[in-house]
Protein backbone atom coordinates (compact mmCIF):
# COMPACT_ATOMS: atom_id res chain seq x y z
CA UNK A 1 0.00 0.00 0.00
CA UNK A 2 3.20 2.05 0.79
CA UNK A 3 4.07 2.00 -3.01
CA UNK A 4 0.44 2.72 -3.97
CA UNK A 5 0.63 5.58 -1.65
CA UNK A 6 3.21 6.80 -3.11
CA UNK A 7 2.15 6.77 -6.84
CA UNK A 8 -1.39 8.32 -6.17
CA UNK A 9 0.48 11.56 -4.53
CA UNK A 10 2.68 11.92 -7.74
CA UNK A 11 -0.06 11.22 -9.91
CA UNK A 12 -2.54 13.57 -8.16
CA UNK A 13 -0.07 16.38 -6.82
CA UNK A 14 -2.26 19.35 -8.24
CA UNK A 15 -5.18 18.19 -6.39
CA UNK A 16 -3.01 18.28 -3.21
CA UNK A 17 -1.54 21.24 -3.08
CA UNK A 18 -4.37 22.84 -1.20
CA UNK A 19 -3.86 20.43 1.14
CA UNK A 20 0.35 21.11 1.08
CA UNK A 21 -0.65 24.75 1.23
CA UNK A 22 -2.57 24.62 4.53
CA UNK A 23 0.11 22.71 5.79
CA UNK A 24 2.88 24.54 5.13
CA UNK A 25 0.93 27.72 6.31
CA UNK A 26 0.21 26.17 10.01
CA UNK A 27 3.41 24.17 10.36
CA UNK A 28 5.52 27.57 9.30
CA UNK A 29 3.91 29.76 11.66
CA UNK A 30 4.61 27.33 14.77
CA UNK A 31 7.79 26.60 13.66
CA UNK A 32 8.26 30.21 12.79
CA UNK A 33 7.42 31.21 16.69
CA UNK A 34 9.50 28.89 17.91
CA UNK A 35 12.66 28.87 16.13
CA UNK A 36 12.42 33.22 16.20
CA UNK A 37 11.82 32.37 20.26
CA UNK A 38 14.87 30.06 20.65
CA UNK A 39 16.95 32.85 18.61
CA UNK A 40 16.25 35.67 20.28
CA UNK A 41 17.31 33.57 23.70
CA UNK A 42 20.43 32.05 22.15
CA UNK A 43 21.34 35.59 21.28
CA UNK A 44 20.23 37.44 24.36
CA UNK A 45 22.44 35.14 26.13
CA UNK A 46 25.38 35.50 24.82
CA UNK A 47 24.87 39.03 24.74
CA UNK A 48 24.84 38.69 28.72
CA UNK A 49 27.51 36.42 28.98
CA UNK A 50 29.36 39.61 27.35
CA UNK A 51 28.00 42.00 29.48
CA UNK A 52 28.07 40.28 32.87
CA UNK A 53 31.55 37.88 32.07
CA UNK A 54 33.74 40.90 34.77
CA UNK A 55 30.92 41.20 36.97
CA UNK A 56 31.07 38.93 40.11
CA UNK A 57 28.58 40.44 42.76
CA UNK A 58 26.76 43.03 42.88
CA UNK A 59 25.16 45.20 45.84
CA UNK A 60 21.63 46.94 45.41
CA UNK A 61 18.30 47.74 47.50
CA UNK A 62 17.12 44.47 48.46
CA UNK A 63 14.62 42.90 46.77
CA UNK A 64 11.96 43.31 48.77
CA UNK A 65 8.11 43.45 48.11
CA UNK A 66 8.45 45.72 44.64
CA UNK A 67 11.44 43.59 43.29
CA UNK A 68 14.63 44.48 42.26
CA UNK A 69 15.12 48.59 42.23
CA UNK A 70 16.99 51.47 41.61
CA UNK A 71 16.52 53.01 44.71
CA UNK A 72 19.89 55.05 45.75
CA UNK A 73 21.66 54.17 49.61
CA UNK A 74 24.93 55.98 51.75
CA UNK A 75 27.56 56.41 49.45
CA UNK A 76 29.74 55.14 53.09
CA UNK A 77 28.88 51.47 52.14
CA UNK A 78 31.49 51.71 49.01
CA UNK A 79 33.99 51.67 52.13
CA UNK A 80 32.71 49.02 53.75
CA UNK A 81 32.68 46.77 50.97
CA UNK A 82 35.85 47.95 49.97
CA UNK A 83 37.24 46.28 53.50
CA UNK A 84 35.82 42.89 52.89
CA UNK A 85 38.28 40.45 51.92
CA UNK A 86 38.30 38.76 48.59
CA UNK A 87 37.12 41.63 46.68
CA UNK A 88 39.54 42.83 44.07
CA UNK A 89 37.97 45.98 43.05
CA UNK A 90 34.59 47.43 43.82
CA UNK A 91 32.91 50.68 41.91
CA UNK A 92 29.89 52.31 42.69
CA UNK A 93 27.52 53.75 40.25
CA UNK A 94 23.99 55.75 39.95
CA UNK A 95 21.32 54.93 37.19
CA UNK A 96 17.72 55.91 36.21
CA UNK A 97 14.60 54.88 34.02
CA UNK A 98 14.06 58.52 32.95
CA UNK A 99 17.05 60.02 30.99
CA UNK A 100 15.61 60.51 27.22
CA UNK A 101 17.64 61.71 24.22
CA UNK A 102 15.83 64.67 21.67
CA UNK A 103 16.49 64.45 18.40
CA UNK A 104 17.41 67.94 16.73
CA UNK A 105 13.42 68.68 16.23
CA UNK A 106 13.06 68.37 19.90
CA UNK A 107 10.71 64.60 19.86
CA UNK A 108 12.01 62.40 21.88
CA UNK A 109 14.07 59.69 20.25
CA UNK A 110 12.77 56.14 21.76
CA UNK A 111 10.25 55.65 24.53
CA UNK A 112 6.76 54.37 24.44
CA UNK A 113 8.12 51.37 25.55
CA UNK A 114 11.62 50.23 24.97
CA UNK A 115 13.45 52.18 28.44
CA UNK A 116 15.61 55.22 28.64
CA UNK A 117 17.89 54.57 30.09
CA UNK A 118 20.80 56.01 32.07
CA UNK A 119 23.79 55.57 34.27
CA UNK A 120 27.07 56.97 35.63
CA UNK A 121 29.91 55.44 33.55
CA UNK A 122 32.28 53.01 35.10
CA UNK A 123 35.95 54.00 35.04
CA UNK A 124 36.88 50.56 35.71
CA UNK A 125 36.61 48.41 32.46
CA UNK A 126 36.29 45.03 33.55
CA UNK A 127 33.44 46.57 35.62
CA UNK A 128 31.55 48.28 32.70
CA UNK A 129 29.00 46.67 30.02
CA UNK A 130 29.43 49.24 27.38
CA UNK A 131 32.27 49.87 25.66
CA UNK A 132 33.27 52.60 22.89
CA UNK A 133 35.82 51.84 20.16
CA UNK A 134 38.90 54.06 18.82
CA UNK A 135 36.64 55.58 16.46
CA UNK A 136 33.56 56.37 18.54
CA UNK A 137 34.54 58.89 20.80
CA UNK A 138 35.57 58.56 24.49
CA UNK A 139 34.33 57.88 27.78
CA UNK A 140 32.36 61.23 29.74
CA UNK A 141 34.99 62.69 31.96
CA UNK A 142 33.21 66.22 33.41
CA UNK A 143 30.01 68.30 33.18
CA UNK A 144 28.89 68.91 29.98
CA UNK A 145 29.78 65.44 28.77
CA UNK A 146 27.44 62.64 27.25
CA UNK A 147 27.57 59.26 25.79
CA UNK A 148 24.93 57.17 23.98
CA UNK A 149 24.41 53.93 22.34
CA UNK A 150 24.83 53.60 18.72
CA UNK A 151 21.73 52.75 17.53
CA UNK A 152 20.41 56.17 19.10
CA UNK A 153 23.22 58.08 17.80
CA UNK A 154 21.94 56.46 14.41
CA UNK A 155 18.32 57.25 14.80
CA UNK A 156 19.12 60.92 15.91
CA UNK A 157 21.94 61.37 13.21
CA UNK A 158 24.12 62.44 15.83
CA UNK A 159 27.97 62.39 15.77
CA UNK A 160 31.08 62.73 18.27
CA UNK A 161 31.38 66.26 18.83
CA UNK A 162 27.73 67.47 18.13
CA UNK A 163 25.72 68.78 20.99
CA UNK A 164 23.12 67.16 21.98
CA UNK A 165 19.51 67.93 24.30
CA UNK A 166 18.83 65.04 27.16
CA UNK A 167 16.22 65.39 29.38
CA UNK A 168 16.30 63.87 33.44
CA UNK A 169 15.14 64.84 36.10
CA UNK A 170 16.86 67.91 36.09
CA UNK A 171 15.52 69.12 32.95
CA UNK A 172 16.54 69.62 29.62
CA UNK A 173 20.11 70.31 29.09
CA UNK A 174 22.74 71.09 26.05
CA UNK A 175 25.83 68.15 26.69
CA UNK A 176 28.28 67.70 24.20
CA UNK A 177 28.10 63.79 22.31
CA UNK A 178 31.81 62.53 23.61
CA UNK A 179 31.55 59.16 22.96
CA UNK A 180 28.90 56.49 21.26
CA UNK A 181 28.82 52.91 23.04
CA UNK A 182 28.00 49.56 22.47
CA UNK A 183 26.16 47.06 24.55
CA UNK A 184 28.89 44.19 23.84
CA UNK A 185 28.74 43.69 20.74
CA UNK A 186 24.31 45.07 20.40
CA UNK A 187 24.36 47.94 19.05
CA UNK A 188 20.77 48.69 21.34
CA UNK A 189 19.28 46.72 23.81
CA UNK A 190 15.50 45.79 22.56
CA UNK A 191 15.32 49.75 21.11
CA UNK A 192 16.44 50.99 24.90
CA UNK A 193 18.16 54.43 24.27
CA UNK A 194 20.81 54.83 26.59
CA UNK A 195 22.97 58.02 28.20
CA UNK A 196 26.06 57.82 30.49
CA UNK A 197 27.36 60.53 32.19
CA UNK A 198 30.42 60.74 34.70
CA UNK A 199 29.57 59.85 38.24
CA UNK A 200 29.29 63.50 40.00
CA UNK A 201 27.63 64.67 36.84
CA UNK A 202 24.72 61.86 36.83
CA UNK A 203 24.24 62.38 40.54
CA UNK A 204 22.99 66.32 39.37
CA UNK A 205 21.38 64.96 36.83
CA UNK A 206 19.25 61.96 37.99
CA UNK A 207 17.87 63.92 41.63
CA UNK A 208 20.97 61.95 43.84
CA UNK A 209 22.94 63.08 46.33
CA UNK A 210 26.44 61.52 47.76
CA UNK A 211 24.73 58.41 47.05
CA UNK A 212 24.87 54.76 44.86
CA UNK A 213 22.01 52.81 43.63
CA UNK A 214 24.51 49.63 42.98
CA UNK A 215 28.23 48.67 44.29
CA UNK A 216 30.09 46.25 40.89
CA UNK A 217 33.07 44.07 41.93
CA UNK A 218 35.42 41.34 41.11
CA UNK A 219 36.64 38.62 43.54
CA UNK A 220 40.20 37.68 43.92
CA UNK A 221 41.70 34.52 42.44
CA UNK A 222 40.13 31.49 44.28
CA UNK A 223 37.13 33.49 45.54
CA UNK A 224 33.89 32.45 43.96
CA UNK A 225 31.12 34.90 43.09
CA UNK A 226 29.40 33.08 45.97
CA UNK A 227 31.57 33.31 48.58
CA UNK A 228 31.92 36.80 48.10
CA UNK A 229 28.85 37.64 47.97
CA UNK A 230 28.10 35.70 51.73
CA UNK A 231 31.14 37.72 52.78
CA UNK A 232 29.60 41.51 51.81
CA UNK A 233 26.10 40.77 52.72
CA UNK A 234 27.73 39.72 56.18
CA UNK A 235 28.25 43.83 56.29
CA UNK A 236 25.68 45.30 54.76
CA UNK A 237 22.49 47.24 56.56
CA UNK A 238 19.30 45.12 56.59
CA UNK A 239 17.67 47.27 53.19
CA UNK A 240 20.90 46.23 50.78
CA UNK A 241 21.84 42.67 49.47
CA UNK A 242 24.61 41.40 47.39
CA UNK A 243 23.70 39.54 44.56
CA UNK A 244 26.35 37.10 41.50
CA UNK A 245 26.64 38.39 38.30
CA UNK A 246 24.90 35.04 37.39
CA UNK A 247 22.01 36.01 39.43
CA UNK A 248 21.86 39.46 37.70
CA UNK A 249 22.06 37.60 34.25
CA UNK A 250 18.99 35.13 34.78
CA UNK A 251 16.65 38.53 35.76
CA UNK A 252 17.80 40.06 32.54
CA UNK A 253 16.78 37.08 30.60
CA UNK A 254 13.71 36.75 32.47
CA UNK A 255 12.81 40.35 31.68
CA UNK A 256 13.71 39.58 28.10
CA UNK A 257 11.25 36.97 28.20
CA UNK A 258 8.67 38.74 30.04
CA UNK A 259 8.74 41.48 27.17
CA UNK A 260 8.93 39.61 24.42
CA UNK A 261 6.06 36.90 25.48
CA UNK A 262 3.32 38.97 24.34
CA UNK A 263 4.55 38.55 20.88
CA UNK A 264 5.49 34.75 21.67
CA UNK A 265 1.60 34.55 22.62
CA UNK A 266 0.27 36.28 20.01
CA UNK A 267 2.43 34.39 17.27
CA UNK A 268 1.05 31.22 18.66
CA UNK A 269 -2.27 32.11 18.63
CA UNK A 270 -2.24 32.94 15.31
CA UNK A 271 -0.66 29.81 14.33
CA UNK A 272 -2.91 27.79 16.27
CA UNK A 273 -5.79 29.78 14.05
CA UNK A 274 -3.94 28.95 11.09
CA UNK A 275 -4.29 25.06 12.39
CA UNK A 276 -7.83 24.88 13.17
CA UNK A 277 -9.10 26.68 10.06
CA UNK A 278 -6.31 24.12 7.74
CA UNK A 279 -7.74 20.55 9.64
CA UNK A 280 -11.09 22.40 7.81
CA UNK A 281 -9.45 22.77 4.39
CA UNK A 282 -7.52 19.42 4.65
CA UNK A 283 -10.60 17.15 5.29
CA UNK A 284 -12.65 19.36 2.76
CA UNK A 285 -9.57 18.27 -0.02
CA UNK A 286 -9.59 14.85 1.19
CA UNK A 287 -13.44 14.55 0.94
CA UNK A 288 -12.88 15.88 -2.60
CA UNK A 289 -10.56 13.91 -3.56
CA UNK A 290 -12.06 10.42 -2.32
CA UNK A 291 -15.51 11.51 -3.81
CA UNK A 292 -13.44 12.39 -7.19
CA UNK A 293 -11.89 8.88 -7.36
CA UNK A 294 -14.81 6.86 -6.11
CA UNK A 295 -14.62 4.72 -9.12
CA UNK A 296 -10.68 4.11 -8.90
CA UNK A 297 -11.16 3.05 -4.65
CA UNK A 298 -14.35 0.62 -6.09
CA UNK A 299 -11.61 -1.12 -8.43
CA UNK A 300 -9.71 -2.03 -6.22
CA UNK A 301 -12.08 -3.45 -3.99
CA UNK A 302 -14.06 -5.64 -7.17
CA UNK A 303 -9.78 -6.95 -7.21
CA UNK A 304 -9.47 -8.14 -3.90
CA UNK A 305 -8.81 -4.47 -1.20
CA UNK A 306 -10.67 -4.80 1.65
CA UNK A 307 -11.76 -1.64 3.44
CA UNK A 308 -8.87 -1.11 6.11
CA UNK A 309 -6.73 -1.22 2.76
CA UNK A 310 -8.11 1.18 1.11
CA UNK A 311 -8.09 3.19 4.67
CA UNK A 312 -4.88 2.93 5.10
CA UNK A 313 -3.71 3.80 1.08
CA UNK A 314 -5.89 7.41 1.64
CA UNK A 315 -4.17 7.47 5.38
CA UNK A 316 -0.96 6.92 3.73
CA UNK A 317 -1.32 9.46 1.17
CA UNK A 318 -2.26 12.32 3.64
CA UNK A 319 0.60 11.29 5.45
CA UNK A 320 3.31 11.37 2.64
CA UNK A 321 1.96 14.88 1.43
CA UNK A 322 2.24 16.04 5.42
CA UNK A 323 5.78 14.75 5.32
CA UNK A 324 6.62 16.67 2.50
CA UNK A 325 4.77 19.70 3.19
CA UNK A 326 6.10 20.00 7.19
CA UNK A 327 9.52 19.77 5.89
CA UNK A 328 8.47 22.68 3.52
CA UNK A 329 6.56 24.24 6.37
CA UNK A 330 9.94 24.36 8.88
CA UNK A 331 11.32 26.14 6.07
CA UNK A 332 8.96 28.44 5.62
CA UNK A 333 8.98 28.96 9.35
CA UNK A 334 13.02 30.06 9.02
CA UNK A 335 12.05 32.46 6.72
CA UNK A 336 9.17 33.71 8.95
CA UNK A 337 11.22 34.11 11.68
CA UNK A 338 14.15 36.40 9.77
CA UNK A 339 10.84 38.75 9.12
CA UNK A 340 9.81 38.82 12.15
CA UNK A 341 13.50 39.95 14.08
CA UNK A 342 13.65 42.68 10.84
CA UNK A 343 10.09 43.77 10.98
CA UNK A 344 11.26 44.05 15.10
CA UNK A 345 14.54 46.06 14.22
CA UNK A 346 12.96 48.03 11.60
CA UNK A 347 10.11 49.74 14.34
CA UNK A 348 13.29 50.30 16.75
CA UNK A 349 13.12 46.99 19.12
CA UNK A 350 17.26 46.34 18.16
CA UNK A 351 17.34 42.72 18.79
CA UNK A 352 20.80 41.29 18.73
CA UNK A 353 22.27 39.73 15.48
CA UNK A 354 23.19 36.17 15.16
CA UNK A 355 22.18 33.28 13.03
CA UNK A 356 19.23 31.26 13.40
CA UNK A 357 18.39 28.69 15.79
CA UNK A 358 16.35 25.60 14.78
CA UNK A 359 16.49 23.19 17.64
CA UNK A 360 15.35 19.28 17.43
CA UNK A 361 12.61 20.33 19.30
CA UNK A 362 11.03 22.74 16.63
CA UNK A 363 11.53 20.03 13.89
CA UNK A 364 9.59 17.44 16.21
CA UNK A 365 6.92 19.92 17.13
CA UNK A 366 6.40 21.21 13.06
CA UNK A 367 6.16 17.31 12.03
CA UNK A 368 3.71 16.37 15.16
CA UNK A 369 1.79 19.04 14.17
CA UNK A 370 1.62 18.53 9.94
CA UNK A 371 1.44 14.95 10.24
CA UNK A 372 -0.68 14.43 13.31
CA UNK A 373 -3.45 17.28 11.51
CA UNK A 374 -3.40 15.56 8.21
CA UNK A 375 -3.61 12.29 9.50
CA UNK A 376 -6.78 13.50 11.30
CA UNK A 377 -8.42 15.59 8.79
CA UNK A 378 -8.07 12.47 6.57
CA UNK A 379 -9.28 10.05 8.74
CA UNK A 380 -13.08 10.88 8.20
CA UNK A 381 -13.08 10.79 4.06
CA UNK A 382 -10.99 7.76 4.46
CA UNK A 383 -13.30 5.93 6.20
CA UNK A 384 -16.13 6.54 4.05
CA UNK A 385 -14.36 5.53 1.37
CA UNK A 386 -14.02 2.19 2.67
CA UNK A 387 -17.50 1.85 3.55
CA UNK A 388 -18.46 2.14 0.31
CA UNK A 389 -19.17 -1.47 -1.06
CA UNK A 390 -17.45 -2.07 -4.69
CA UNK A 391 -20.76 -1.91 -6.60
CA UNK A 392 -22.36 0.81 -5.22
CA UNK A 393 -18.99 2.71 -5.63
CA UNK A 394 -19.01 2.29 -9.07
CA UNK A 395 -22.53 4.76 -9.15
CA UNK A 396 -23.13 8.31 -8.87
CA UNK A 397 -23.28 8.98 -5.16
CA UNK A 398 -26.87 10.07 -3.84
CA UNK A 399 -27.98 13.60 -4.45
CA UNK A 400 -29.13 13.75 -0.95
CA UNK A 401 -28.72 12.69 2.46
CA UNK A 402 -30.61 10.35 4.28
CA UNK A 403 -33.12 11.87 6.74
CA UNK A 404 -31.94 10.18 9.39
CA UNK A 405 -28.64 11.40 9.04
CA UNK A 406 -30.09 14.98 8.94
CA UNK A 407 -31.03 14.33 12.46
CA UNK A 408 -28.10 12.80 13.88
CA UNK A 409 -26.07 16.17 12.70
CA UNK A 410 -28.81 18.20 13.78
CA UNK A 411 -28.78 16.48 17.37
CA UNK A 412 -24.83 16.46 17.56
CA UNK A 413 -24.06 19.91 16.27
CA UNK A 414 -26.58 21.32 18.28
CA UNK A 415 -25.02 19.69 21.71
CA UNK A 416 -21.31 20.78 20.34
CA UNK A 417 -22.90 24.48 19.78
CA UNK A 418 -24.53 24.70 22.76
CA UNK A 419 -21.01 23.31 24.83
CA UNK A 420 -19.36 26.37 22.47
CA UNK A 421 -21.48 28.76 23.66
CA UNK A 422 -21.85 27.43 27.18
CA UNK A 423 -18.00 28.08 27.44
CA UNK A 424 -17.73 31.38 25.74
CA UNK A 425 -20.24 32.82 27.78
CA UNK A 426 -18.51 31.50 30.86
CA UNK A 427 -15.27 32.89 29.87
CA UNK A 428 -16.37 36.71 29.21
CA UNK A 429 -18.86 36.88 32.03
CA UNK A 430 -18.16 34.11 34.58
CA UNK A 431 -15.01 36.05 36.16
CA UNK A 432 -12.57 33.55 36.31
CA UNK A 433 -8.30 34.08 36.39
CA UNK A 434 -8.07 32.48 32.57
CA UNK A 435 -10.86 33.84 30.73
CA UNK A 436 -9.10 34.31 27.31
CA UNK A 437 -7.69 30.69 27.22
CA UNK A 438 -12.04 29.32 28.04
CA UNK A 439 -12.69 32.12 25.36
CA UNK A 440 -11.04 30.45 23.05
CA UNK A 441 -11.36 27.50 23.54
CA UNK A 442 -15.24 27.91 23.53
CA UNK A 443 -15.31 29.93 20.92
CA UNK A 444 -13.39 26.74 18.82
CA UNK A 445 -15.75 24.50 19.91
CA UNK A 446 -18.54 26.83 18.94
CA UNK A 447 -17.07 27.20 15.27
CA UNK A 448 -16.84 23.27 15.13
CA UNK A 449 -20.85 22.82 15.89
CA UNK A 450 -21.57 25.66 13.90
CA UNK A 451 -19.79 23.97 11.10
CA UNK A 452 -21.68 20.31 11.61
CA UNK A 453 -24.69 22.48 11.78
CA UNK A 454 -24.18 24.26 8.19
CA UNK A 455 -24.88 21.34 5.99
CA UNK A 456 -28.59 21.88 6.88
CA UNK A 457 -28.68 25.56 6.17
CA UNK A 458 -26.58 25.08 2.98
CA UNK A 459 -29.77 24.35 0.81
CA UNK A 460 -32.08 27.48 2.28
CA UNK A 461 -29.45 29.77 2.22
CA UNK A 462 -28.67 29.12 -1.14
CA UNK A 463 -32.29 29.24 -1.66
CA UNK A 464 -32.36 32.83 -0.43
CA UNK A 465 -28.58 34.17 -1.61
CA UNK A 466 -28.91 31.98 -5.36
CA UNK A 467 -32.50 33.89 -5.44
CA UNK A 468 -31.46 36.65 -8.08
CA UNK A 469 -28.79 34.44 -9.73
CA UNK A 470 -30.86 33.63 -12.72
CA UNK A 471 -32.38 36.58 -13.44
CA UNK A 472 -28.62 38.34 -13.98
CA UNK A 473 -26.89 35.20 -15.17
CA UNK A 474 -29.22 33.23 -16.71
CA UNK A 475 -28.77 29.43 -17.31
CA UNK A 476 -25.25 29.82 -15.77
CA UNK A 477 -27.16 31.65 -12.82
CA UNK A 478 -29.38 28.81 -12.23
CA UNK A 479 -26.92 25.77 -12.44
CA UNK A 480 -24.59 27.86 -10.09
CA UNK A 481 -27.94 27.88 -7.48
CA UNK A 482 -28.89 24.11 -8.30
CA UNK A 483 -25.36 22.43 -7.93
CA UNK A 484 -24.98 24.55 -4.99
CA UNK A 485 -28.18 22.62 -3.31
CA UNK A 486 -27.54 19.21 -4.67
CA UNK A 487 -24.77 18.36 -1.92
CA UNK A 488 -25.04 20.36 0.57
CA UNK A 489 -22.61 18.67 2.70
CA UNK A 490 -19.85 19.47 0.16
CA UNK A 491 -20.90 23.37 0.32
CA UNK A 492 -21.28 23.54 3.79
CA UNK A 493 -17.40 22.07 4.18
CA UNK A 494 -15.62 24.35 1.66
CA UNK A 495 -17.59 26.99 3.18
CA UNK A 496 -16.10 26.50 6.72
CA UNK A 497 -12.58 27.73 6.21
CA UNK A 498 -14.35 30.76 5.02
CA UNK A 499 -16.77 31.10 7.64
CA UNK A 500 -13.70 31.00 10.85
CA UNK A 501 -11.86 33.61 8.65
CA UNK A 502 -14.65 35.68 8.45
CA UNK A 503 -16.13 35.32 11.96
CA UNK A 504 -12.50 35.68 13.57
CA UNK A 505 -11.89 38.89 11.63
CA UNK A 506 -15.73 40.24 12.89
CA UNK A 507 -14.62 38.81 15.98
CA UNK A 508 -11.72 40.82 16.51
CA UNK A 509 -13.24 44.22 14.54
CA UNK A 510 -16.26 44.44 17.34
CA UNK A 511 -14.30 43.25 20.48
CA UNK A 512 -11.80 46.19 19.38
CA UNK A 513 -14.37 48.89 18.80
CA UNK A 514 -16.59 47.87 21.47
CA UNK A 515 -13.48 47.53 24.24
CA UNK A 516 -11.99 51.32 22.31
CA UNK A 517 -15.65 52.89 22.93
CA UNK A 518 -16.13 51.24 26.15
CA UNK A 519 -12.52 52.54 27.58
CA UNK A 520 -13.14 55.95 26.33
CA UNK A 521 -16.31 56.61 27.95
CA UNK A 522 -15.15 55.29 31.32
CA UNK A 523 -11.83 57.65 30.71
CA UNK A 524 -13.99 60.73 30.03
CA UNK A 525 -16.21 59.92 32.60
CA UNK A 526 -13.40 60.20 35.22
CA UNK A 527 -10.99 62.19 34.12
CA UNK A 528 -12.58 65.55 32.84
CA UNK A 529 -9.31 66.86 32.75
CA UNK A 530 -8.03 68.43 28.61
CA UNK A 531 -4.37 67.46 29.09
CA UNK A 532 -1.76 65.24 31.05
CA UNK A 533 1.72 65.23 31.05
CA UNK A 534 3.60 62.43 32.14
CA UNK A 535 6.92 60.63 31.40
CA UNK A 536 7.54 58.40 28.85
CA UNK A 537 8.13 55.48 30.01
CA UNK A 538 6.73 53.86 33.29
CA UNK A 539 8.72 52.52 36.09
CA UNK A 540 9.77 49.30 36.53
CA UNK A 541 6.66 48.40 38.68
CA UNK A 542 4.48 50.14 35.65
CA UNK A 543 3.51 53.63 37.03
CA UNK A 544 4.63 56.78 35.61
CA UNK A 545 8.52 58.28 36.25
CA UNK A 546 8.49 60.93 38.46
CA UNK A 547 9.87 64.46 37.14
CA UNK A 548 11.38 67.91 38.51
CA UNK A 549 8.60 69.45 40.04
CA UNK A 550 9.86 72.48 38.37
CA UNK A 551 7.73 71.45 35.11
CA UNK A 552 4.56 71.66 37.34
CA UNK A 553 5.50 75.47 38.45
CA UNK A 554 6.31 76.19 34.46
CA UNK A 555 2.98 74.98 33.48
CA UNK A 556 1.10 76.88 36.35
CA UNK A 557 2.79 80.31 34.66
CA UNK A 558 1.14 79.64 31.06
CA UNK A 559 -1.71 82.03 30.69
CA UNK A 560 -3.82 79.14 28.28
CA UNK A 561 -3.76 76.73 31.13
CA UNK A 562 -6.38 77.59 33.86
CA UNK A 563 -5.97 74.25 36.15
CA UNK A 564 -2.81 72.58 36.86
CA UNK A 565 -3.07 69.89 39.52
CA UNK A 566 -0.21 67.65 40.20
CA UNK A 567 -0.07 64.30 41.34
CA UNK A 568 1.62 60.76 42.07
CA UNK A 569 1.36 57.12 41.83
CA UNK A 570 3.60 54.17 43.27
CA UNK A 571 3.11 51.14 44.65
CA UNK A 572 2.58 50.31 48.35
CA UNK A 573 1.93 46.74 50.82
CA UNK A 574 -1.09 46.35 52.23
CA UNK A 575 -1.65 43.27 54.48
CA UNK A 576 1.01 41.44 52.50
CA UNK A 577 -0.51 42.50 48.79
CA UNK A 578 0.80 44.78 46.85
CA UNK A 579 -1.70 47.51 45.84
CA UNK A 580 -1.10 50.94 43.29
CA UNK A 581 -1.96 53.89 45.03
CA UNK A 582 -2.30 57.97 44.03
CA UNK A 583 -1.21 61.17 45.99
CA UNK A 584 -3.03 64.36 44.77
CA UNK A 585 -3.11 67.92 45.23
CA UNK A 586 -6.83 68.35 47.31
CA UNK A 587 -7.47 71.82 46.49
CA UNK A 588 -7.40 71.10 42.65
CA UNK A 589 -8.14 67.44 42.39
CA UNK A 590 -12.36 68.06 42.41
CA UNK A 591 -11.46 69.81 39.18
CA UNK A 592 -9.60 67.10 37.22
CA UNK A 593 -10.55 64.02 38.63
CA UNK A 594 -13.69 62.39 39.63
CA UNK A 595 -13.46 60.55 42.53
CA UNK A 596 -15.99 58.35 44.00
CA UNK A 597 -15.46 57.73 47.83
CA UNK A 598 -16.56 54.02 48.76
CA UNK A 599 -16.35 54.06 52.30
CA UNK A 600 -16.04 56.43 55.44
Amino acid sequence: MWKAGLKSVLAHKVRLALTAMAIVLGVGLVAGTFIFTDTIDRQFDGLFDDIFSGLDVSVRKASGDFGANSEPFDASVLDAVSDVDGVAVVEGGVDTFSSQVLDRDGEPIGGQGPPTLGFSWGVEPSLNPLKISAENGRPPTGPGEVVIDINTANVGEFEVGDMITVVNFAGPEQFELVGIASFGESDTLLGATLTAFELDEARRLFGFGDEFTGLSMTAVEGISSDELASRVQAVLPADLEAVTGQTQQNEQAEEIDSALGFLNIGLLAFAGVAVFVGGFIIQNTFRIIVAQRTRELALMRAIGATGSQVTRLVLIEAFITAAIASVVGIGFGMVMALGIRGLMNAVGFGLPPGSLVLAPRTIIVGLIVGVGLTVVSGLFPARKAAKVPPVAAMREEAATMPRRSLRRRAIIGSSISALGTALLLFGLFGGIDNAISLVGAGAAVLFIGISVLAPLAAKPLADVIGAPLPRFFGVSGTLAKENTKRKPRRTASTASALMIGVALVAFFSIFGASTKASIEDTIGELFPADLTVQSVNPSPDGTPLAFSPAFTDRMRDLDEIAIVSAMQFGPIIVEGEQQFVGAFEPETIDEVFKLEPVGD
